[in-house]
């Protein structure tokens, strides 16, 4: 599954945030807010282990993550999906407690400039977005997030069609809003 079919499947979902097509702040918040609760289950995992069930819980986490970078990328008229299709390969000589945390690290990063070129477009721009600064950084957010699924072996096409089953049951059972990862 490409990230343009995941995009299209996940987003024809109904949407269950306030004004959907301009609000890219809850987008933006729900994009930070996931990728905290990613970097919780890998700190769990570095304090307990490799338990199989914190590497599913890894992968919800960034099925999560990629729910949030899609629909940025529709509120913020982004087009990510071609940059997305590029091929890359992540370095395997390093060793992985040090590759996890270095990609955990160059994320923070890129979620944070993307919160501060929107913080600065409503400060000095009247909320006009620069999109290429922002594609950017969702670019080096994508890689980053495939080289930790590649880290954990999981299968970025698994995590997709899970997340996409996640939330068609959430859906037909009426649970799209709420909290909590199993509701």
């Amino acid at each position: 599954m490409t990230y343009k079919d995941y995009k299209e499947q996940a987003l024809s979902l109904p949407m269950f945030y306030p004004n959907v097509g301009n609000n890219y702040q809850y987008t933006i918040f729900g994009l930070t807010g996931e990728f905290g609760e990613l970097c919780e289950k890998i700190q769990f995992y570095f304090q307990c282990g490799i338990p199989q069930n914190v590497i599913e819980d890894i992968s919800k986490e960034i099925g999560d993550v990629l729910w949030f970078i899609a629909a940025c990328d529709s509120e913020l008229k982004l087009d990510l999906s071609s940059m997305f299709e590029e091929e890359f390969e992540p370095f395997d000589k390093i060793s992985l407690e040090f590759q996890i945390k270095n990609h955990l690290l160059s994320l923070i990063i890129n979620i944070g400039k993307v919160n501060e070129t929107i913080k600065k477009s409503i400060r000095d721009k009247n909320g006009i977005i620069n999109k290429e600064e922002i594609r950017d950084s969702f670019k080096y957010i994508y890689i980053h997030l495939l080289c930790l699924i590649h880290l954990f072996s999981l299968d970025i096409n698994q995590i997709m069609q899970e997340n996409l089953n996640k939330l068609n049951d959430r859906n037909n059972r009426g649970k799209l809003q709420g909290s909590g990862d199993n509701r």
